[in-house]
């Protein structure tokens, strides 16, 4: 029997189509638009060359792309992002149509432009036919835009809990807290770095992981080296996803220091690994973590109240402990990748049907 077709549109590159693309192949014949020349197995990838200008790349493409998605004719269309992946979406005028509101599309981009996004953003949520969101943050975020809730489900980007679970280490005698945020502005790492004086003023044995890259990390090296904790931080750059797991496993805590944000795979998968978690206090984090109950909540941008958090579970091995297990939990209940995946499935089979 054929299998029907889904053209997604979204990122090549990102972790989380890859993930999607890599679950679904095995009951669609899928297609890929992207900007990112990157060919995934399972997928046809249509290639679109990004101009890197904003506003004027995203309307060079949308005649291309309309074009694109004519000749693919799919049985359904799912856009991944609101701001571009929606905006083509939409003036392609292909139903059905889904759209997925990862974060920073609702959060930040929606507000740029003196409120032209914001526009452009609830015509592209009014003309979906349905609409994911992987935060319920999202949700209230969208429904402030006068669009319907019986037209928004909540599905999360998931974890493998077989893959991020926690693993005993022999020999294991550092102290290593784990950062796994891209070093870009929105996720503030600059805090990170000048709390790490005052952790390792008390353990001068701490060791901090930063896995990740951007337009950030030179400034960031800078930093290490001006405030003296060049011998402490360890910038390992972008690691594959299958490999994280491992430097998780190796650490004791988990920080982010985001100043937005959606649900975070990231933080997700360091619940999942059994880590503590010390993380900034913003909406998107409170919807995963109670503060001294699972982990701890700082202000944003607030180095010394994030330093005392991490010496505080420094100190409590038993704490870090008992954070851990109910981190774990919490996961295998809320964010199960096979159970995520299958209420998405279950969404893409019902409007494959209903507009065949």
């Amino acid at each position: 029997m054929k299998k029907p077709k889904i053209c997604f549109i979204g990122r090549a590159g990102s972790v989380h189509t890859r993930k999607l693309i890599n679950y679904f192949a095995k009951y669609y014949d899928i297609h890929l638009i992207s900007e990112d020349n990157i060919n995934i197995p399972n997928a046809t990838l249509h290639y679109v060359r990004s101009y890197k200008i904003g506003i004027p790349s995203l309307l060079i493409n949308t005649f291309k792309i309309k074009r694109i998605i004519k000749d693919i004719n799919p049985s359904l269309l799912c856009a991944f992002s609101i701001t571009v992946a929606g905006f083509w979406a939409t003036f392609s005028r292909f139903h059905p149509f889904i759209v997925s509101a990862w974060g920073s599309d609702i959060l930040l981009d929606s507000k740029r432009y003196f409120g032209l996004f914001k526009i452009i953003t609830r015509h592209i949520l009014k003309n979906a036919d349905f609409i994911t969101a992987d935060s319920h943050i999202l949700i209230k975020e969208m429904s402030k835009l006068k669009i319907n809730k019986k037209k928004m489900m909540y599905i999360n980007h998931g974890v493998d809990i077989d893959l991020f679970k926690p693993r005993e280490l022999e020999n294991k005698s550092n102290l290593n807290i784990i950062c796994t945020r891209n070093l870009e502005p929105v996720y503030n790492i600059e805090t990170l770095i000048k709390a790490i004086p005052l952790v390792v003023r008390k353990y001068p044995q701490a060791r901090f992981i930063l896995l990740g890259h951007g337009q950030q990390t030179e400034m960031l090296k800078r930093l290490s080296r001006k405030l003296k904790i060049e011998n402490n931080v360890y910038f390992k750059g972008k690691i594959p996803n299958n490999d994280v797991v491992n430097y998780l496993n190796e650490s004791d805590i988990y920080v982010s220091t985001s100043l937005s944000d959606s649900s975070s795979v990231s933080l997700l998968e360091a619940m999942s690994c059994e880590l503590s978690l010390v993380i900034s206090d913003i909406d998107a984090n409170r919807e995963w973590v109670t503060d001294r109950i699972n982990g701890f909540l700082f202000p944003i941008r607030d180095y010394k109240e994030l330093a005392r958090k991490i010496i505080f579970l420094l100190d409590d091995k038993k704490l870090r402990k008992s954070f851990g297990i109910k981190n774990r939990d919490i996961i295998k209940k809320k964010a199960d990748l096979k159970k995520e995946m299958k209420k998405a499935h279950e969404l893409f089979d019902y409007f494959i049907k209903r507009f065949q």
